[in-house]
């Protein structure tokens, strides 16, 4: 193989590996942003549930109805 074709079939081998790993990237990081909203809004609701059966508030996530 000639040096001209080597280089476009290296440049073409490259550019398709940085699409994958772009797209790679791109799904790792929403999925530990979705993982990180998730753990969030779990914490939220386990703190709001705290903060109402100290209050008692009736029947509000989980405390007891009146």
């Amino acid at each position: 193989m000639n040096a001209p074709r080597r280089h476009a079939v290296m440049m073409a081998t490259l550019s398709e590996l940085a699409t994958t790993l772009t797209d790679a990237t791109l799904s790792m990081f929403q999925s530990l942003v979705g993982r990180a909203n998730l753990r969030a809004k779990k914490r939220l609701e386990e703190t709001i549930a705290a903060s109402a059966e100290q209050r008692g508030v009736p029947g509000f996530f989980g405390s007891p109805r009146a």
